[in-house]
């Protein structure tokens, strides 16, 4: 069989035409091409440095939000912060518990019943009024043998010598049916 010639690499081709006296122009590959790969890094990075200062040259657009009233409060909020939703009848409900005056619930279309059936966003601070798991959509929010009028006495047991004057006036009354006991 014939041996097949060796291929002579880039600095033999090299040298040899040297020897020879030719002058005929050398190219090589690109993938070999040390210079041509430096200058093709250069340009893109300048590409790249250039696209950013025109990025921000550029004036920026504002992503526009669409903004909705509450149902209940009537502030506007992001229309994708809205965390549930109530029907009209149940937020002129609760509005009447709030204490609103007919002409203001009027305002608001509690007289309209096309409007009773129509679900409108809550926003997060009003869904605390709202309950949807109770018949009336109103969340109670306390017992019903509870007075509200009364204070609440609240006993720290790291601060025994506060008292409100709530706890003053109770161990007052305690005191005197514990004189009263005594006598009789």
């Amino acid at each position: 069989e014939v041996a097949k010639k060796k291929p002579k690499s880039h600095l033999e081709v090299l040298e040899a035409r040297k020897h020879r006296g030719e002058k005929k122009p050398v190219t090589v590959a690109p993938e070999y091409d040390y210079r041509l790969k430096q200058e093709t890094r250069r340009a893109h990075q300048k590409q790249l440095i250039q696209d950013e200062i025109d990025e921000h040259r550029r004036p920026r657009r504002r992503e526009k939000r669409l903004y909705n009233a509450c149902g209940l409060c009537l502030q506007l909020f992001p229309s994708d912060s809205y965390t549930i939703s109530a029907p009209h009848n149940v937020i002129i409900a609760q509005l009447k518990n709030f204490g609103l005056s007919e002409e203001e619930l009027k305002e608001r279309g509690s007289e309209s019943l096309a409007l009773w059936a129509n679900r409108l966003p809550i926003c997060v601070f009003c869904s605390q009024f709202l309950d949807p798991d109770e018949d009336s959509g109103i969340a109670l929010r306390v017992r019903k043998d509870r007075d509200t009028t009364r204070y609440q006495p609240f006993f720290d047991a790291a601060y025994p010598d506060t008292y409100t004057e709530t706890m003053r006036r109770k161990e007052a009354r305690a005191a005197a049916w514990r004189v009263k006991d005594d006598e009789s």
